[in-house]
């Protein structure tokens, strides 16, 4: 898992980056060991921060956005339980407040940095 984060650095041909979201989403769909592993990692923080540079371009953004996409979808069991009517785990269960989460981090360092320089204003007008 550190090895495909490690891929969707800046620095990476959008080509690499692109395959490396599509492998994500391989990895992570009916595998909700490897999505805790992903959100031990902090891959949701390197996923909204590429979304968010400047650099990325639009190809990829549109499979962040695919991503993002399946990873806010509730997850399911891969193997159906015995009892059918019984609800889905809640550790089965996605939250959208890990992504918020993972933007209002990375919108507080853009505060900070626009506050130094002046900048306030087109912060909070940006959101």
């Amino acid at each position: 898992m550190n090895h495909l984060l490690d891929l969707l650095e800046p620095d990476m041909c959008p080509a690499v980056q692109s395959s490396t979201i599509i492998t994500l989403v391989c990895a992570l769909i009916e595998a909700p060991q490897n999505a805790r592993t992903f959100e031990r990692l902090d891959g949701l923080m390197m996923i909204t921060s590429v979304f968010k540079s400047r650099e990325t371009t639009r190809e990829v953004k549109l499979k962040l956005v695919e991503f993002l996409y399946f990873y806010l979808m509730p997850e399911t069991p891969s193997i159906p339980s015995a009892n059918a009517t019984a609800s889905v785990p809640a550790m089965l269960q996605r939250s959208p407040s890990k992504l918020a989460g993972a933007f209002n981090r990375a919108d507080s360092a853009a505060r900070k940095r626009a506050d130094s320089f002046g900048m306030a204003g087109v912060c909070i007008w940006m959101q």
